[in-house]
């Protein structure tokens, strides 16, 4: 069967919110839903992502033979995934305001591939694209992959740990530092 995530808020039942036809959107706790059934929650439309139009608005077609129409993004995704998704015409899960202005709120997939459903959860991994990635941290950052690890601070300092050592560099390789100890 396929299905879907509903979102239930039950601190906010239909009578006690501002407008009975207004979706719920606090995440409170998890049902199985048919995906089919997902747009008969109140205010939610199934669909798919039909491109982008000259003004940069993404274009969402519901399952019905209407003609594709602008949404607004109200996804965590930076510009280029949301772009990505609309050119592969992913399927997507839209809800409409008090004011009837429709938001793109989910993207959504029937299934994982089976690759990662069958990985033991320390073999999971976690891919970035771009040209650049930034993480930033208050205090500390590290990377660890078994026994070398790269640590951040706060106050500047960078350290390396790890076995085995290796700098390479095709031109000078340049040490600088009020003094430099070694060994």
């Amino acid at each position: 069967m396929k299905t879907a995530v509903r979102e239930i808020d039950r601190n906010q039942a239909p009578e006690n919110r501002e407008s009975p036809n207004m979706p719920p959107l606090h995440l409170v706790s998890r049902q199985a839903v048919p995906l089919q059934e997902l747009s008969s929650l109140p205010g939610a439309v199934c669909g798919h992502l039909a491109g982008i139009d000259r003004e940069g608005r993404i274009l969402f077609q519901e399952d019905q033979a209407q003609p594709p129409y602008p949404v607004a993004i109200g996804l965590p995704l930076e510009d280029e995934a949301v772009a990505e998704a609309a050119h592969r015409h992913r399927r997507a899960l839209v809800v409409r305001t008090d004011d009837h202005q429709a938001v793109v709120v989910a993207l959504l997939r029937e299934r994982i591939s089976a690759a990662a459903r069958d990985k033991e959860f320390s073999q999971l991994t976690t891919g970035f694209s771009g040209k650049a990635v930034e993480i930033e941290a208050q205090q500390s950052l590290e990377l660890q992959c078994g026994r070398a690890k790269i640590t951040l601070h706060a106050d500047g300092r960078i350290e390396l740990h790890g076995d085995y050592l290796l700098s390479r560099s095709r031109g000078p390789l340049k040490l600088k530092g009020a003094s430099i100890d070694i060994n």
